[in-house]
């Protein structure tokens, strides 16, 4: 069945609703629009709903917006103009609020080569399940940074810079993996070995073609270079540099100016969302760099280049950097996990803000005590990855790493075995464990509570007097979800006391709801949590305590 199908159903049935059971049933959130059922799962504009069936074949037949057939009246309070999903791709970006009580929302990506299929398979669920609740959302507007090793760069930047799906992601990767490691001239009649001992196994002139169709000469903050700069060497970008005492400094040594939230410029860059950066190398000067979308002129294919030229498989990059020529490498010699990376750059961009998330993923897990992957063993002693990951200091709750832990296969996996159908076969079966299918429903309903945060309500609160009715506005970073006030958990409380309260729809803010409740005589804390898909998440700014006077 059609969309055209779908509709002219749910408009019979919608007639014959209305006209022998009146208007309370039509009023109904809970029952199926098209079929009548009650198990609902996705939220119309207008209030009503659909079950996840019917969803689906409404997202098949190819239509964006759904037109409820019901008749509306004002108890039901849109929280999403069709209107606003209409104009999803023409919109402006999602911007971090001026709270301050909003944090940072971080992706960092491992490397892994033909593994970058385990986080692309990952991204595809994730974004699945996010759907459910926010129809057309884009998965780069779930993160403020985000930032990648070799594959993981190609990934992120994918993402970030292009605003590709994952399901397009996956798309180039199925066309392009066995050609990026297929050996070309005289190594296809050699030996590893030997094809090694020439530099590498690999040329990287197929990837470096499929990364200048892909990114033309955006840069790494997606603006185009100007004609007059299109020659490398006229670029006066720095790049973060992470030394063994775990510092951040500029590759020329001055000071980078820091980026506030929204649309502010840093010198001469404007600061655009989500940020994107790639962490390479140094073979001279033997140290980890990270090249950021907030300050950077290179071109993003370069930079991603250098960052996927794994030893012993491509040969290096020589980027112009700094006024001189200098040599990178793939970034997982030194930070395969670039999450501490990333957590730095964060606090370097945003001093004033906190990381609210991060979400990590691996492409393979931690290595068991024995392996048949002399590769796989290699890997992980130089790129130290879950030591990284382990070591870094976690902020919250919310820092949470996706990886395939206890699959044997995907671990001894070589990192150029473009065998994808079997790597395939073996990442769904890890995909469908419940154990995993768990850990992806409570990072979905972690990213989209992050999306969620309290007011800036500073200046109300002073006004607050013991014995007044008092709300706190719970706002979407953009209007993208269409949730129900049921999906959150508030509580207020005083001490180990809880504080009779309320949640009701905003009706002058789109998608945004407020709590209710009766200004008390003591401090209170007010926490906000949302609960859905069998998890309950603080969203950004919970708990607050609130200093009555």
């Amino acid at each position: 069945m059609d969309g055209k199908g779908i509709r002219e159903m749910a408009e019979s049935q919608a007639r014959v609703l209305h006209e022998f059971f009146g208007s309370d049933v039509c009023n109904k959130t809970s029952v199926c629009c098209v079929c009548l059922g009650r198990n609902v799962d996705v939220f119309l504009p207008c209030g009503h709903a659909i079950c996840s069936a019917d969803h689906k074949l409404k997202v098949l037949s190819g239509d964006k917006v759904f037109l409820c057939p019901f008749p509306h009246n004002a108890g039901l309070v849109s929280s999403m103009t069709t209107q606003s999903i209409n104009d999803y791709q023409n919109d402006d970006p999602v911007a971090i609020p001026e709270a301050e009580n909003v944090g940072i929302r971080l992706l960092a990506l491992d490397g892994g080569g033909v593994l970058g299929l385990v986080q692309i398979a990952v991204l595809l669920n994730i974004h699945r399940l996010v759907s459910d609740f926010a129809p057309g959302i884009e998965i780069h507007e779930l993160f403020d940074l985000i930032i990648g090793t070799s594959i993981g760069s190609l990934i992120g930047a994918t993402i970030g810079l292009l605003h590709k799906n994952p399901t397009s992601v996956k798309e180039f990767y199925l066309r392009s993996i066995k050609n990026v490691f297929q050996k070309v001239g005289w190594k296809r009649f050699s030996g590893d070995v030997l094809a090694m001992l020439s530099g590498s196994r690999y040329s990287n002139a197929f990837l470096a073609s499929q990364l200048r169709d892909m990114y033309a000469d955006r840069t790494l903050n997606g603006d185009e270079i100007p004609e007059d700069h299109k020659d490398q060497r006229q670029s006066t970008t720095s790049a973060t540099q992470s030394s063994d005492s775990g510092g951040q400094k500029s590759a020329s040594g001055n000071e980078r100016p820091s980026a506030d939230s929204g649309a502010s410029k840093t010198g001469r860059f404007e600061l655009k969302l989500p940020i994107v950066a790639c962490v390479v190398y140094d073979v001279d000067q033997q140290n980890v760099v990270t090249f950021s979308g907030h300050n950077c002129t290179h071109r993003a294919r370069d930079v991603v280049l250098a960052s996927m030229a794994a030893p012993p498989y491509f040969p290096p990059v020589k980027i112009f950097n700094n006024g001189r020529q200098q040599t990178y490498c793939d970034g997982g010699v030194g930070a395969n996990c670039p999450a501490a990376e990333g957590r730095k750059l964060a606090r370097e961009v945003w001093p004033e803000k906190p990381v609210d998330l991060m979400l990590s993923l691996a492409c393979r897990g931690r290595p068991p005590g024995t392996t048949s992957s002399f590769t796989a063993s290699l890997v992980h002693f130089i790129s130290r990855t879950e030591q990284i990951w382990d070591e870094m200091e976690k902020d919250n709750d919310c820092f949470v790493r996706v990886s395939p832990k206890t699959e044997t296969r995907i671990h001894d996996w070589a990192l150029d075995n473009t065998d994808v159908d079997t790597l395939q076969g073996i990442i769904d079966k890890w995909i469908e464990k419940p154990a995993t299918q768990r850990q992806l429903r409570h990072v979905a309903c972690m990213l989209s509570a992050k999306f969620f945060y309290l007011g800036s309500f500073t200046p109300e609160v002073a006004r607050w007097r013991p014995g007044q009715t008092c709300r706190v506005g719970i706002f979407q970073r953009k209007t993208r979800y269409t949730l129900q006030e049921t999906d959150f958990r508030v509580v207020v409380k005083i001490g180990n006391s809880e504080v009779l309260c309320s949640v009701q729809p905003d009706p002058n803010k789109d998608g945004g709801f407020f709590v209710e409740f009766v200004c008390p005589r003591r401090d209170v804390t007010l926490s906000v949590q949302l609960c859905i898909l069998g998890s309950e998440v603080d969203v950004s700014g919970s708990p607050f305590v609130f200093s009555v006077k």
